[in-house]
């Protein structure tokens, strides 16, 4: 009730309050915030999404919507939009499935199917092509079961066999990628290092299209620390001029509430968070997305 009475006021004076409905943003999870959209839908007799409309930036009004919103409806929508687009974004549909884990996807699933009738993984089956590594990797993921092997030297040894052989074992490093638990591919990091002398991550860098690479990149930096991942998603899309508002938007209604504590640090890798969304927001109030990202 709190919430919604505060939301309430912020709409009520000739300009939007960014940053009063920021500070309730930054309290609440999703979850949090469609609750609150259904107390002040019955307070209020309307939706939240039609009170946003005054003075507010267009693309933290689009957060704002996707935040009040089911995080899965919102998720598998997004996953949907994407696929049927004119021109399928792959980085923006690599995003959206490999930042998703085990139970995530189960829930996409699930609600994907509720809304289209469809399994996800046919879907991008049936729109981007269907033999290409980076097709088959996500489609992998759609349906990932995760269990200890507790053969993280055997793994390492194989994966850098399937990277350097005359050719690349594409298979092996889908299954590694797709059925491997977060702690046990750290270990498989970590002897791979050791081993070979090179991080597993800097040998597949420019070994595949770019499309595949960014997957698999992804795929490593989430399994490492998903606000490592969060940190590669933010910084792949500021340097890209595609779909990089969107890309930005998906990632900050979906994770910001999960992982924005440590992306911050993570982001060092590349450089300095606030500094990048200063001079790369492509429309962005910088405050706003510095405040949600916890970015220093």
């Amino acid at each position: 009730m709190k919430f919604a009475q505060e939301i309430y006021d912020s709409c009520q004076f000739d300009s939007f309050d960014e940053q009063r409905f920021l500070n309730i943003l930054l309290q609440c999870t999703v979850e949090d915030m469609c609750k609150v959209n259904h107390a002040f839908l019955a307070c209020y007799g309307c939706s939240i999404s039609s009170c946003i409309t005054k003075d507010c930036n267009t693309n933290f009004e689009k957060v704002i919507l996707g935040s009040v919103q089911n995080r899965y409806a919102f998720w598998a929508t997004q996953i949907h939009d994407t696929l049927y687009q004119s021109r399928v974004d792959t980085h923006s549909l690599g995003d959206l499935i490999v930042m998703a884990d085990t139970l995530d996807m189960q829930a996409i699933n699930s609600e994907y199917k509720n809304l289209y009738s469809k399994e996800v993984h046919t879907d991008i089956y049936d729109s981007i092509s269907k033999d290409s590594c980076c097709a088959r990797f996500l489609r992998a993921w759609c349906n990932q079961e995760r269990s200890p092997r507790n053969s993280y030297d055997f793994d390492a040894e194989s994966l850098h066999k399937a990277l350097n052989d005359s050719y690349i074992h594409e298979d092996v490093l889908i299954t590694m990628f797709c059925t491997t638990t977060p702690c046990e591919f750290r270990d498989i990091c970590e002897f791979y290092q050791r081993k070979f002398g090179k991080t597993l991550r800097e040998t597949l860098t420019h070994q595949f299209s770019s499309m595949t690479e960014n997957v698999c990149l992804l795929a490593h930096d989430y399994l490492m620390d998903p606000s490592n991942g969060c940190a590669y998603v933010i910084f792949h899309s500021l340097k890209c001029e595609y779909n990089k508002s969107r890309r930005l938007i998906n990632l900050t209604v979906l994770f910001r509430d999960r992982y924005s504590q440590f992306t911050n640090r993570w982001y060092q890798i590349y450089g300095n968070l606030k500094h990048d969304l200063r001079i790369n927001g492509d429309g962005w109030n910088e405050n706003v997305l510095s405040q949600l990202w916890n970015s220093q």
